[in-house]
């Protein structure tokens, strides 16, 4: 499991205008070295992200991806007092929020840009590719009952 990176978030971000932009420039914007931007890069493409790169021009993303932003996401259920976590990669969804135990009271939605062991009714597994679904389970907490509603959404 893996919090997702500020860094690959504002790379992806500058790469979304679907236009070349070459390590260097992209790494003076986030302050990061040109070989830190590559190894991004090099990340976003064991993802599957289809990225081009020409020596003399740079990066550029083959299809714009919009990545999950917990803020907005936030905002729209603000209501609810449900606690969001975003992950840039995890084995799967549900299996964390089952792992976090009968004791633990608060109301979660478990969201990740990748599932390496993604799995969904009857345990039949699915490829869950970086970037272009979204796949999440909700742990609603009940006040009156005692009782734990595991939500899922397909």
């Amino acid at each position: 499991m893996k919090i997702l990176s500020e860094n690959l978030v504002n790379t992806i971000q500058i790469l979304s205008d679907l236009n070349y932009h070459d390590g260097d420039s992209i790494g003076k914007s986030l302050g990061i070295t040109r070989s830190a931007v590559w190894k991004i890069i090099k990340k976003l493409e064991n993802y599957g992200i289809k990225i081009n790169s020409i020596q003399s021009k740079g990066y550029l993303l083959e299809q714009k991806l919009t990545l999950l932003d917990k803020n907005y996401i936030k905002k729209a259920i603000d209501k609810l007092d449900i606690q969001i976590e975003i992950f840039e990669t995890i084995d799967s969804t549900n299996d964390y929020l089952k792992n976090l135990g009968k004791s633990d009271p608060i109301s979660r939605i478990c969201i990740a840009e990748h599932q390496s062991k993604a799995r969904g009714r009857r345990l039949r597994n699915w490829h869950a590719p970086f970037g272009q679904n979204l796949y999440f389970p909700m742990l609603i907490r009940t006040i009156r009952m005692s009782a734990n509603l595991l939500v899922c959404l397909w």
